[in-house]
């Protein structure tokens, strides 16, 4: 079973799968229709976190080892890549981003023998070699959004200097071209309110020339210029409860996310899916029930021209229309 990042994701799902989960059901939700392709993926996924769908490719990692996978569109593993890291006794891959040529771009941390952390971005190319490797600290990358014209986005914090236990000011978008060179940044994280960092539990997508920004900590949809990284719009768009997302898909003109409704004192947790409606101010759920297959949850994987790629427990991937 593929299985979030964060551990309550992973307490959520291993319920579902043990006493059935119960997809979110409003009447009134728009329903997704079936899907006009399903493939099944060569590879067992275990306790990993959920993989990605970017640019005609599934993108995977498994932090343990610590390893990339990428497969193509018909689920064929292309290549495996074991993550190294020169003068680092331990590496941590987390973002994942590819090109159509097949460029994909790793992010993680990696920890010296002194026990010092440094943030980096692995470029390989399309057989799996390692092209460059560029350090960005103090800056960590944890997620990644490729753009059209072929720079890519990094969403991010800066470490604390060491005797410190604040990380100091800092943007929490850095924009790096295909050579690795840092182009810009964007995001004062002064700009958000609450002590909680707004990276952990953000989701990211880039389409039409826009960067789309989901951020859970303050429940805001932030759009930007891909290019330039000027800000267009900002608003708050609350998720109800206590609700978790597992998954994003921006494909310019909407926004989708999955998701877990925790449930309550012997009630079953809920899978979800729901569109922003931006007329509204609120999230719409939307029905998922040709989805459903026994006790598979589905959730978001990326998206793929005008369709959602969805992922379950199966290991299975399926593809949704959504847009003409």
């Amino acid at each position: 079973m593929w299985m979030p990042e964060f551990a309550g994701f992973r307490r959520l799902l291993v319920l579902t799968a043990a006493y059935g989960f119960v997809i979110n059901g409003v009447s009134a939700g728009e329903e997704l229709p079936a899907p006009h392709r399903r493939v099944i993926v060569g590879h067992g996924f275990g306790q990993q976190p959920i993989p990605k769908w970017e640019s005609g490719f599934l993108l995977a990692r498994d932090e343990s080892i610590p390893t990339v996978y990428v497969f193509d569109r018909d689920g064929r593993r292309l290549w495996t890549s074991t993550l190294q890291v020169p003068n680092s006794a331990r590496v941590s891959p987390r973002g994942l981003a590819a090109w159509a040529d097949g460029t994909v771009v790793v992010s993680g941390g990696a920890v010296s023998n002194d026990g010092a952390l440094a943030g980096f971005i692995a470029w390989f190319g399309p057989s799996g070699a390692v092209q460059k490797i560029v350090r960005t600290s103090p800056f960590v990358a944890w997620l990644f959004c490729p753009t059209d014209e072929g720079t890519l986005w990094a969403l991010g914090r800066t470490l604390a200097v060491p005797g410190s236990k604040e990380e100091p000011p800092h943007d929490i978008l850095r924009q790096y071209d295909r050579n690795g060179r840092f182009l810009r940044s964007a995001l004062p994280r002064s700009t958000f309110d609450g002590q909680r960092h707004p990276v952990p539990g953000a989701f990211m997508g880039a389409a039409k020339g826009r960067l789309g920004l989901y951020v859970s900590a303050t429940h805001e949809w932030i759009e930007l210029s891909a290019q330039s990284g000027e800000t267009l719009g900002r608003s708050k768009y609350p998720l109800a409860g206590s609700a978790k997302i597992t998954g994003l898909a921006f494909t310019g003109s909407s926004i989708y996310i999955s998701g877990m409704q925790p449930g309550g004192a012997g009630s079953v947790a809920r899978a979800f899916f729901s569109k922003l409606d931006r007329t509204k101010g609120q999230w719409l759920p939307i029905e998922t029930g040709n989805l459903a297959s026994g006790n598979a949850s589905p959730f978001i994987l990326g998206v793929d021209s005008t369709s959602l790629v969805v992922g379950t427990s199966l290991p299975e991937i399926s593809w949704v229309a959504v847009e003409h």
